[in-house]
């Protein structure tokens, strides 16, 4: 293909050096690190009547994350099922899409919690070490790349696929660690468990610092 006089050549491709060397990929409006797990979680064909008549084209749903809390969750459309799924990944790798999941021993969520989307119904049980993850396909795809090991959970009444994943997505937004819960109740946290061995740590310090002014005035 000729290029006009005048005319600059198309820039390269944006990438950058990793710490090791490796070339990383930016992906996305954003330009963020492409995440290293990317499942696809539904695609499906829709069609929608206009004018002209019936219009179908695919919906892919994509989840991306790195397997160490963060995570995110892009939808797109396209007449093409493989470019439905580019753009689904693309949307995923947005800022305002990826979302960081603060877990318990990094293995599983701090506690059990009960959430309805719509007519999907949520049940998820925080479990100890060597449960596995007893779900269904779907949640065990977004868990992968999160980095969940341990989980139960039960989907109850509808399980369409769209109000499974805004289900079981707003459920773990909901969750909240024992330090978050101290912070908003100006309480310290104690790990008795810790204590029991004669070490142990309260958190968060600030608190402790505070708490023992207070006690000196």
């Amino acid at each position: 293909m000729r290029r006009e006089a005048g005319v600059p050549p198309p820039p390269p491709e944006k990438f950058q050096k990793g710490r090791r060397g490796k070339e990383t990929e930016l992906i996305g409006t954003d330009m963020v690190e492409k995440m290293p797990i990317t499942r696809v979680l539904y695609v499906n064909r829709v069609t929608v009547m206009r004018k002209k008549g019936k219009v179908s084209r695919n919906q892919a749903i994509v989840a991306v994350g790195n397997g160490k809390g963060v995570c995110g969750i892009g939808k797109a459309k396209d007449p093409i099922a493989s470019i439905a799924v580019e753009k689904a990944t693309k949307r995923a790798h947005r800022y305002k899409n990826l979302h960081y999941f603060e877990l318990y021993d990094n293995r599983t969520v701090w506690h059990d919690w009960d959430h309805t989307w719509k007519r999907t119904t949520i049940r998820m049980l925080a479990s100890k070490e060597g449960t596995g993850l007893r779900v269904n396909n779907t949640i065990f795809a977004i868990c992968e790349c999160i980095g969940i090991k341990d989980l139960q959970v039960k989907v109850h009444n509808s399980r369409n696929r769209h109000n499974m994943v805004t289900a079981f997505w707003q459920t773990l937004t909901r969750l909240h660690s024992p330090e978050q819960v101290a912070r908003k109740r100006g309480k310290v946290v104690i790990d008795y468990a810790s204590l029991a061995q004669a070490w142990g740590e309260a958190t968060p310090p600030s608190l402790l610092t505070s708490s023992a002014s207070a006690r000196e005035s």
